[in-house]
């Protein structure tokens, strides 16, 4: 099987990741990751790593800025 074909078939659906959307389960989070790298050469996977999290801090900056955007827009009612 190509590296391709191995990729296709490693990749999660939507509703695999949102199951794991509860914080609860980051031990699980953090195994579904290494389970999906451990297939690659040591160096490919330090970049794999990285670029995820790269990935998921800016996502986890937009759900804040999110956040706090719906709660300043909740405050502004609450004061009109």
């Amino acid at each position: 099987m190509s590296f391709e074909a191995s990729r296709v078939k490693r990749e999660p659906s939507v509703e695999f990741c949102n199951s794991y959307a509860d914080t609860s389960k980051a031990d699980s989070i953090y195994e579904f990751v290494e389970e999906q790298l451990a297939h690659l050469p040591e160096p490919l996977r330090q970049k794999a790593q990285r670029k995820i999290l790269l990935v998921l801090s800016k996502e986890v900056e937009k759900i804040e800025a999110e956040h706090r955007e719906e709660s300043s827009s909740g405050a502004n009612r609450e004061t009109s």
